[in-house]
């Protein structure tokens, strides 16, 4: 076929445009290969099984972006552990020449084949995947039960291991080499969970965590790509494969995108296609039936590149028109401020970070994360466009109530603050808040009600309901709502590659990897302070002063159930606006 005239980019990502120099210059990519999807300023190339993309004209551009996911492996059987998730690497900026560069999709590993005699042999591995001179490794397969010949195989992702054996797998794909790659490539993959019980695997090891051991035995989270959200699981990928059970005393392990649940007396789920996914545990029947483990899924590789001839010249921010070598210009707002538009319409990426809550005091539950809106592309023109940081809310003291985050605003898109914690000490009693994501609800002897409060769609989730007289729930976070346990766990909140500390000029946001949003922690007066949420969380406290959200992380604040006079909850991590575009 033709080759195909790109004009699309943004994202998750960092890869170049030109500019016209002359009539014939050209100033788009041309490329061909996989299955080319054009959503009107960028163009996706699908790949789904091997074949070559070819650049046949570069014009002024010289990078694209690169998502490459290797197969998952199989579920082990009888009671069997999760299969581990196919490795992830991604670049936001893969130098290209023109040239053709070789793809290859590593097919999911097939599970263990369950029957009465216990057969050996783990889950299969899944293939490697590859675009060029990046590698994804495939995932490890799931382990059998009792059987410690057949346990958990390393992978991109480990496999959980089975039911009464070890250790699950380690994942390799972090430190995998990647000879000859362009510097930029960041790479993803956990170890399966362990096998401790006779009646539960261990669940599989997923490209954003580790599986779960025989407590849970969940497969290991995913990791999301928003702007490849027509792919996966809505953009999710690589998640680990379910621990199996037993009928009797078991239950099936669930999974995450794409990763196959764990079977209870059933066989193990397939994993999602293309998705990477490990397969499920296959379960046992006490009646002597053996189940086999769940199929691993196919990998893929996405390639998305730009080329829209204006870009954008601007100003504005703490941090302007930082240029980290990515092929893009970043604007970072940590106080209030303008966003100006000198020329130009290409669009921009842009994510907007509300204020987190306050966590409540005495058997109180966490605050709530600020809520959080994100778009790849976001159409924009020459103007001016105000921009607001919402503070986090401040700490309280015993006795006095928490508060909410506040809002941040770009222009016409508003991000809501977190929602307060609920208190639960003697001398008040009140709720939690709805928010970008809700405060997490309180327990004591005299409270008529523990529920949390509720997170607004597309921002963030709820909190954690209270739970007897026991402890307050975690806050809900930009990416999963807050524990409903005593002193519950605050919401992990969302990743982005993208936005970094480094590449956004906040250096005290490293350690947070990207996430932002993550909820404040619940207490209890049985002495289980419970970690924030990844993303900036803040982690509750029974004899200190609980901690606070990170600042410029929109995290909610820890509660405290300390009654000692001067210690306070956590207070709200101040959100953060930050915009991109096509240098």
């Amino acid at each position: 076929m033709a080759p195909l005239l790109a004009r699309l980019g943004l994202g998750r990502s960092g890869f170049g445009f030109g500019k016209k120099s002359g009539a014939a210059a050209a100033v788009y990519i041309s490329a061909t290969g996989g299955t080319v999807t054009n959503t009107g300023e960028f163009n996706i190339h699908l790949f789904t099984s091997p074949g070559t993309f070819t650049i046949t004209s570069l014009g002024n551009s010289s990078s694209v972006e690169v998502l490459v996911v290797a197969g998952g492996g199989g579920g082990g059987h009888t009671i069997g552990g999760g299969g581990g998730a196919g490795g992830v690497v991604y670049h936001s900026g893969y130098s290209v020449t023109t040239t053709s560069y070789p793809v290859s999709v590593g097919s999911g590993g097939p599970g263990a084949v369950g029957s009465p005699s216990y057969p050996a042999g783990r889950g299969t591995p899944g293939g490697n995947s590859v675009f060029g001179n990046l590698t994804a490794v495939g995932g490890g397969g799931g382990g059998n039960y009792d059987n410690a010949s057949n346990d958990a195989g390393p992978g991109g992702s480990g496999g959980g291991a089975g039911a009464a054996t070890g250790s699950g797998a380690p994942g390799s794909q972090p430190s995998q080499p990647q000879p000859g790659a362009p510097p930029g490539y960041v790479q993803y993959g956990y170890s399966g969970g362990n096998g401790g019980d006779s009646n539960n695997g261990g669940g599989g090891g997923g490209a954003g965590g580790v599986g779960g051991n025989t407590s849970s035995h969940t497969g290991g989270a995913g990791i999301t790509y928003p702007q490849f959200s027509s792919f996966g699981v809505s953009g999710a990928f690589a998640g680990g494969g379910g621990g199996g059970g037993r009928n009797a005393g078991g239950y099936p392990g669930p999974a995450t995108a794409g990763g196959g649940a764990g079977g209870n007396g059933t066989t193990g789920t397939n994993a999602t296609a293309n998705t990477g996914g490990g397969g499920g545990g296959g379960g046992y029947n006490d009646a002597g039936i053996s189940y086999s483990g769940g199929n691993g899924a196919d990998g893929i590789v996405l390639v998305r590149y730009s080329s829209i001839p204006s870009p954008i010249s601007a100003t504005g921010g703490n941090v302007s028109a930082l240029a980290p070598g990515n092929g893009y210009k970043y604007h970072t707002f940590t106080s209030p401020g303008t966003f100006t538009v000198n020329s130009g319409n290409n669009p921009v990426e842009y994510l907007v970070v509300a204020g987190g809550g306050g966590g409540g005091t005495g058997t109180g539950g966490g605050g709530g994360a600020g809520g959080v809106k994100y778009a790849a592309s976001y159409s924009i023109t020459p103007g001016s466009y105000p921009v607001t940081v919402g503070p986090g809310a401040p700490p309280s003291a015993m006795g006095s109530v928490s508060f909410d985050g506040n809002p941040s605003v770009f222009g016409s898109i508003t991000a809501t603050g977190g929602g307060r914690g609920a208190s639960g000490a003697p001398s008040l009693i009140n709720t939690a808040s709805p928010g970008g994501s809700g405060g997490g609800g309180m327990s004591y002897s005299t409270a008529s009600s523990t529920t949390a409060g509720t997170g607004n769609p597309g921002e963030g989730n709820p909190g954690g309901d209270g739970s007897g007289n026991n402890g307050g729930g975690g806050g809900g976070g930009a990416g999963a709502a807050g524990a409903s346990t005593p002193g519950g766990t605050g919401g992990i909140g969302v990743q982005y590659p993208q936005f970094t500390g480094p590449l956004i000029g906040v250096p005290s946001l490293a350690p947070l990897s990207g996430y932002f949003g993550g909820g404040g922690g619940g207490t209890s007066p049985g002495g289980n302070a419970s970690s924030g949420g990844l993303g900036g969380g803040g982690a509750a406290a029974t004899a200190g002063g609980a901690g606070s959200g990170v600042t410029n992380s929109g995290g909610g604040g820890g509660a405290n159930w300390s009654y000692t006079p001067g210690l306070t909850s956590g207070g709200g991590g101040s959100g953060i606006v930050i915009i991109r575009y096509l240098a």
